[in-house]
């Protein structure tokens, strides 16, 4: 009975909650209706001991009171809904903010070891075909201000991984082609379209119907190169060539239509260099992993090339002091002294004497990262971590270069050695004559015998040019993945002796580098770039004034002023 009587006391107790509260002095207190207002308002009457079911009421009063400040399930769900919702809107925010940022945008990626996509031209043509709008967006996402920062937490976060072993294989899983016998153009005759390539001789041509490439989508085919086929160990990266004779026809084809332009006018060289791979590993190892044999395929290569080519040997000088510290271990480039062994060969080949590299200064950045450490980001690489050791040449430190190629007085002074002590670990590959720039030029006040090169490039000619300051009066490098000039309009306005075109073996075997390079040989390039004040438009008066006026252009090359004059144009 008394049971039942509480359950009713409580029963009115919250009925009468529904419809009232009061306040009692200062506290907020919810008041329980006595049993004789119940009663007058025509509930039972309850009479409760002070010890029996009031206590019981007291309790479900607290627990009423703890549910009513906690919410129902409900209200808690939306609030914390609404609170994600603030914070995503406020990420937003701030993204767009940091993203409106243009002027704090970088140019240079350290970390990737490259140089980012430059803000795109406008042109009414571009705008209407909409080519801006799609350069803009690649601008846009290719220079956001935090990305370094979070490429960089991407390869911390990778580093958290488990248990990495001591050797291991990424990207790749592909085969080379089979080298073919230096000499035997048997090939040429089964494929009617590989003879339309082959020039009388066996000598490669260029496949003139074959379609321009897409500059951006050829850069970022020629990165991937890179990491596609790396053999890691618990000491050293390498990578890997996988030899395509197709591409490998359509290289040599754009070097051959360079000397058969420029016949006359100035000797072209080809450099082709190995990877580390090619050099420092096994070649039974390299066959077994799906690679070419490195020296053999730069053999091709050089065999496809006419007389009006000279070849430099480049593997044998390497091979042969394999046991020194010529290629990186995190880093897919060679270092400086594998560039002097190179150098030394393209001084034979040239009939010259090297410079004394052993009397050069001496600088060295360390603890250097690069790109394998970049892109595989094992932490246990870091144990083997790099030295960068840079000898500045003698002659000049004294560069300058060209974010812009197409704009004549936008140079920038740089040094061919740069002190890097105090660089990103992923960037002391710089130090090399400022990284890969569309133009740069070099000249040393202690050669007056007017000679003078362009390097045709890539970002393993960045040593190399190092290593020839010594050898000439001004050097021009192009890198064919940025520049905008005209070959042929360019060597004539600078009166330019040598052109070397220099490139790695994994870049020269692609279509991408092929496509490139030939179209900075057409000069194709400079009009997709839209012209401008490059060199080109003043090419063709320095020409008719040399072909008019022998005597005048003597005394031009003579005059160091006058010289310094028309190569400020550039």
């Amino acid at each position: 009975m008394a049971d039942r009587e509480t359950d009713t006391y409580l029963n009115a107790a919250r009925r009468n909650r529904r419809y009232g509260q009061t306040r009692e002095g200062s506290q907020k207190q919810r008041v329980v209706m006595t049993d004789e207002t119940a009663h007058q308002q025509g509930l039972p009457r309850v009479r409760v001991s002070s010890q029996g079911p009031r206590s019981a009421l007291v309790r479900e009063s607290s627990r009423e009171q703890a549910r009513v400040k906690q919410g129902s399930p409900k209200r808690t769900i939306t609030r914390q809904r609404m609170h994600a919702v603030e914070v995503c809107a406020a990420i937003m925010v701030l993204g767009l903010v940091i993203g409106l940022l243009f002027f704090a945008r970088p140019s240079v990626s350290n970390l990737e070891n490259r140089t980012l996509t430059p803000f795109p031209s406008f042109s009414p043509q571009a705008f209407i075909t909409g080519e801006f709008f799609t350069n803009l967006s690649l601008w846009y996402a290719d220079t956001y201000p935090l990305r370094e920062p979070m490429v960089g937490a991407a390869q911390s976060f990778k580093n958290l991984y488990g248990i990495q072993p001591k050797e291991a294989f990424y990207g790749g899983n592909r085969q080379s082609d089979e080298l073919p016998i230096v000499g035997d153009d048997s090939s040429a005759t089964d494929d009617q379209a590989s003879s339309d390539k082959l020039a009388l001789g066996g000598v490669a041509q260029r496949n003139k119907d074959a379609e321009p490439p897409d500059m951006k989508q050829a850069e970022a085919n020629l990165e991937a190169q890179i990491t596609n086929g790396i053999y890691m160990t618990d000491s050293a990266c390498y990578t890997l060539y996988y030899f395509s004779q197709d591409a490998a026809e359509e290289y040599c084809g754009v070097v051959n239509e360079a000397a058969e332009r420029l016949d006359g006018i100035a000797t072209v060289y080809s450099v082709i260099l190995p990877t580390n791979a090619g050099v420092m590993l096994d070649a039974q190892l390299q066959k077994d992993l799906g690679g070419a044999n490195q020296e053999q395929a730069i053999d091709y290569f050089y065999s496809r090339l006419s007389d009006k080519v000279i070849p430099v040997e480049t593997f044998e000088p390497l091979y042969e002091h394999k046991d020194e510290y010529l290629y990186f271990r995190t880093d897919h480039h060679w270092t400086q002294l594998g560039a002097y062994y190179v150098y030394e060969s393209f001084c034979k080949a040239k009939g010259i004497e090297p410079a004394d590299y052993a009397n050069w200064e001496e600088m060295t950045f360390e603890p250097f990262l690069g790109a394998y450490y970049s892109e595989i980001g094992v932490s246990g690489m870091a144990d083997y971590a790099d030295s960068v050791v840079a000898r500045i040449p003698q002659g000049t430190n004294d560069m300058y270069y060209w974010l812009d190629d197409l704009v004549p007085d936008s140079e920038i002074p740089g040094y061919v050695i740069s002190d890097l002590s105090d660089a990103d670990p992923t960037a002391l590959y710089q130090a090399f004559v400022c990284g890969n720039q569309p133009l740069s030029k070099i000249e040393n006040p202690k050669v007056t015998d007017g000679s003078s090169c362009l390097i045709i490039k890539d970002s393993f000619g960045n040593p190399f040019t190092s290593v020839l300051v010594d050898s000439y009066q001004t050097i021009y490098t192009f890198d064919f993945r940025y520049t905008s000039q005209d070959l042929v309009s360019f060597v004539k306005a600078h009166n330019i002796q040598d052109v070397i075109i220099e490139n790695c073996v994994m870049f020269a075997g692609t279509y991408d580098a092929a496509g490139m390079i030939g179209m900075i040989v057409d000069g194709s390039n400079a009009e997709v770039a839209g012209g401008g004040p490059d060199v080109a438009a003043s090419s063709t008066e320095a020409t008719n004034d040399s072909d008019a006026n022998t005597e005048s252009d003597t005394d031009s090359e003579a005059n160091p002023d006058e010289e310094s004059e028309s190569e400020s144009e550039a």
